[in-house]
């Protein structure tokens, strides 16, 4: 039988976390709002990267 209350406190959740910013997303619109576009797409690319490597660390030690 489902729980209906875990079920619903699960959605809600979820919804929460997607409906908030993260601290990537923060990050991005200060740089944006400081050094305007160029700096802002600047951030994009530099966490974008820094993600990639951490996924690449991540699977060579798992290997």
């Amino acid at each position: 039988m489902i729980d209906y209350s875990l079920l619903f406190t699960y959605f809600s959740a979820v919804l929460l976390f997607l409906g908030t910013p993260g601290p990537v997303t923060v990050l991005v619109v200060s740089a944006s709002v400081k050094g305007g576009f160029r700096a802002g797409l600047a951030t994009v690319a530099g966490t974008n990267a820094a993600s990639l490597i951490l996924i690449a660390i991540s699977f060579i030690i798992l290997q």
